[in-house]
């Protein structure tokens, strides 16, 4: 089973897949990720100066599945980069924003250098978490990560996916 996830205009792309108990993104479990674009944004330039390992790399005109739609499909309508910041589980919320907290505490200069680069247009630290079965979800960002985020001029995003009861991928 495969599915594409898309917000602001084609900005983000989750492609994602059935395997075994867990949602998979390219090999790992769904986690907290920095993402990065804008229609005129040099990810190339960015990159070349830049010591973070990055996931995903992407470029305004080219298919947006490369792989299934070389041809015929969609193309990107921005430039942009996603940074894995935290490789838990989508059930660990929690260690998520541990990690959110680390890696911005760590690497502010360079998240700030990322969203005043030319041409970035979207800055936003996205959390996939389990939609879990309840009446109303609720789940709190810390006041430590909102402001690290602020000083960085990012924006904080969750992603609820949905999962069975027994935490496999439904």
């Amino acid at each position: 089973m495969a599915c594409v996830d898309s917000l602001a205009a084609g900005l983000k792309h989750v492609i994602f897949q059935r395997a075994g108990k867990h949602w998979r993104v390219r090999g790992g479990e769904l986690a907290a990720v920095l993402r990065a674009s804008g229609p005129d944004f040099d990810v190339d330039a960015f990159v070349a100066e830049c010591h973070w390992d990055i996931n995903k790399v992407f470029h305004r005109g080219q298919p947006l599945l490369p792989k299934t739609q070389p041809d015929g499909g969609k193309i990107e309508r921005s430039s942009g980069l996603n940074v894995i910041v935290s490789d838990t589980g989508l059930h660990e919320f929690a260690k998520q924003v541990e990690d959110a907290i680390a890696f911005l505490t760590k690497n502010a200069a360079e998240v700030q250098r990322l969203v005043s680069f030319p041409g970035v247009a979207y800055v936003v630290l996205d959390f996939g978490i389990a939609w879990r079965d309840v009446v109303a979800q609720s789940d709190q960002f810390p006041a430590a990560l909102v402001r690290l985020a602020g000083a960085c001029g990012i924006a904080l995003e969750v992603s609820h996916y949905p999962v069975s009861n027994a935490g496999a991928a439904t």
